[in-house]
């Protein structure tokens, strides 16, 4: 009887280390999970033109320019963008996107997602950045342009950038 005990109390440490190890090690698949089913819930709010919702899944940094984008009328309705791929880096995490709504050459994308309090949340501004380019101009000077998006959309970001360049610029004071 103490023989049955013991070989069963063996298994149940042996499979509940097991179920352990096969929790913890695929962190970074959890990771990629939940920053997947954020992202979509973002994607879902935008489709929507929910605003109370985008505040709360954008970054913190962001959520106050929520209220007064334009963008969010526009993209109502229309089809969602396709989640092509997540690669989740420490913190931060890429989701790789596609636009059916645009041309041929202008469809792939990408958004950043950043941890703020335990949460995945899209950074919009660092999401804008990842397809500007500064362009030289006269004088030391430089504008910023944005690459795969339509005019109108390049401008916008491009104001974005600007006035965070500006304000990293003030911080340091120049």
């Amino acid at each position: 009887m103490k023989k049955l005990r013991l070989a069963t109390a063996g298994f149940l440490v042996l499979a509940a280390t097991g179920f352990a190890l096969a929790y913890l090690l695929p962190w970074q698949d959890g990771e990629e999970q939940r920053a997947r089913l954020r992202f979509e819930r973002f994607v879902n709010a935008l489709c929507e033109g929910n605003r109370s919702s985008l505040r709360w899944l954008v970054s913190d940094e962001c959520a106050p320019y929520v209220q007064h984008m334009a963008e969010l009328d526009r993209a109502k309705g229309k089809q969602a963008l396709e989640l092509l791929s997540m690669d989740v880096d420490g913190a931060r995490a890429i989701a790789r996107v596609r636009d059916p709504n645009l041309g041929a050459g202008q469809q792939e994308g990408e958004f950043v997602l950043v941890r703020e309090g335990g949460e995945w949340k899209v950074d919009l501004i660092a999401s804008a950045g990842r397809g500007a380019r500064q362009k030289a101009l006269p004088g030391g000077s430089f504008r910023v342009t944005q690459t795969g998006l339509d005019a109108r959309a390049r401008f916008k970001a491009a104001q974005v950038m600007e006035a965070k360049f500006q304000r990293m610029e003030k911080k340091q004071g120049r």
